[in-house]
């Protein structure tokens, strides 16, 4: 699903970003996406990750991989198609007998 993105040969790889944003969520001490300036810092979270200190990345190319995925709706696409694979691995589990799909609908008012 991430074919779409271009990365740098001179970067991080697209498996390292991946790696460390989802780390990133796990984790969940830090709320700000600055933390990653610090743990580019930190070589017991590089050893905890499996990585050596130069393959962390800093905010800056956080910033950059998003902006990335942002371009041309890609992170949208990729987003989409996620999504519609985790409903249907979540449906091939609980094989439900009906689906009731509902819509959410936000409405807005201009005075």
């Amino acid at each position: 699903m991430l074919g779409h993105i271009q990365i740098s040969s001179k970067g991080l790889s697209l498996y390292q970003f991946i790696k460390q944003i989802l780390s990133y969520f796990i984790d969940g001490t830090y709320i700000s996406i600055e933390s990653f300036n610090d743990r580019k810092k930190d070589s017991g979270y590089a050893a905890l990750l499996e990585n050596q200190e130069e393959a962390m990345s800093s905010l800056h190319q956080m910033k950059r991989f998003f902006r990335k995925l942002m371009d041309n709706n890609i992170g949208n696409i990729i987003y989409r198609k996620f999504l519609h694979k985790l409903f249907i691995w979540r449906l091939k589990i609980e094989k439900p007998e009906i689906i009731i799909l509902g819509v959410d609908t936000i409405f807005y008012y201009d005075a």
